[in-house]
């Protein structure tokens, strides 16, 4: 039950994220700047309509993650107004993987749930080992990872439907990272245990206390 509460938070957090796009390498500038005017020459310069239409916003802005000259400029996150106007540009910016902008290369993605994403980073030697024997794939939501072969429909969405997934596509098993057991582990280092007062007694010492009928038995 769990793991279906989890797999439905992804999906509705991933729903919540339909609109957005996030763009890494845009350069950042020293003062305030116009983030939706600044993305609005972005995406005209990406569709390159002969009329530029007017692009409407929810919301854009930098990563909230503090500015740091090391990593270079913070990824800028949009929220747009229309869907359908979302789905064309990215379809136009599948056909290359960085576009020149402001003298920079940036990049375009679907701005996805960090649980959809860390299961991404996970599956990667799948995902190499399907390009290296050119098997085409697509990923699904809720999130999935398909593709088809000659015995039809293959499709995985657990980390132990890995195994049976290489072995249909005639595959070699891979090393995979449990992307669901891992993050919801415990922290790592000793525990600490917190002694809690009962109250009405200031010296911290448990006080005898009355069971109520219908408390359970201790």
């Amino acid at each position: 039950m769990l793991l279906a509460m989890r797999r439905h938070i992804e999906d509705l957090d991933n729903r919540g994220r339909r609109c957005n796009i996030r763009i890494r390498g845009v350069p950042e500038s020293e003062g305030e700047e116009d983030a939706e005017a600044i993305l609005t020459e972005l995406f005209h310069t990406l569709l390159q309509t002969a009329t530029p239409q007017r692009i409407e916003f929810e919301r854009a802005h930098r990563a909230l993650r503090p500015r740091s000259l090391e990593e270079g400029p913070r990824d800028m996150i949009c929220c747009l107004h229309s869907f359908p106007t979302k789905n064309a540009i990215m379809r136009k910016a599948c056909d290359r993987p960085t576009w020149p902008f402001r003298g920079m290369q940036v990049s375009l993605y679907n701005d996805l749930s960090p649980i959809t994403l860390e299961a991404r980073r996970a599956l990667r030697p799948v995902t190499t080992a399907l390009r290296d024997c050119n098997i085409p794939y697509k990923r699904g939501f809720p999130f999935a990872l398909l593709t088809r072969h000659r015995n039809g429909l293959v499709l995985m969405r657990w980390p132990e439907e890995i195994t049976r997934f290489m072995e249909e596509l005639g595959l070699m098993p891979v090393q995979v990272t449990n992307w669901i057991l891992g993050p919801l582990g415990p922290p790592p280092g000793p525990q600490r245990t917190i002694r809690r007062r009962e109250a009405g007694s200031p010296s911290g010492h448990a006080s005898q206390r009355r069971r109520h009928p219908a408390d359970p038995e201790e």
